[in-house]
């Protein structure tokens, strides 16, 4: 769980409940003051992608987590390889219920730059660049 991000009420119970019939998942997320872009681009990527990140409370089975070795050491994009291989490897749920994360990053670069730098950085990550450069080129855009 990230550090700005906070938990919907019940998350315990809605945890428990999906590790029962899968082996990770997720909660959609909102951020808390609601910047419009940031909001588009989170709704369209879990909808269109399915996908999974860092500010999205990641759970999984401790059984899942080690048969796809965990978390490997990687300065970026590690949310996003780890759950890519629970993927290969098992069942990932998206939850409806929201965690709330802040929006700080959005207020202070602005909205349209952060959502290109992260979809540049995914996009590069998808492509095979290596995530040593990627940390580089995302510290410098941010």
């Amino acid at each position: 769980l990230h550090a700005d991000t906070t938990l919907p009420a019940g998350a315990g119970e809605a945890v428990r409940s999906t590790l029962a019939r899968a082996d990770a998942g997720a909660f959609s997320v909102r951020f808390d003051d609601r910047p419009r872009l940031a909001r588009i681009a989170a709704t369209l990527y879990e909808r269109l992608h399915r996908g999974v990140y860092g500010d999205q409370a990641i759970f999984v089975t401790r059984e899942a987590f080690d048969r796809v070795g965990g978390y490997r050491p990687l300065p970026i994009m590690e949310d996003f390889d780890f759950v890519r291989r629970i993927r290969r490897a098992g069942r990932c749920v998206v939850l409806r219920e929201a965690v709330t994360t802040s929006a700080r990053r959005q207020r202070a670069h602005g909205e349209v730059r952060t959502f290109l730098t992260v979809a540049a950085i995914k996009l590069l990550y998808r492509v095979g660049v290596s995530p040593h450069r990627l940390a580089g080129l995302y510290r410098r855009l941010s």
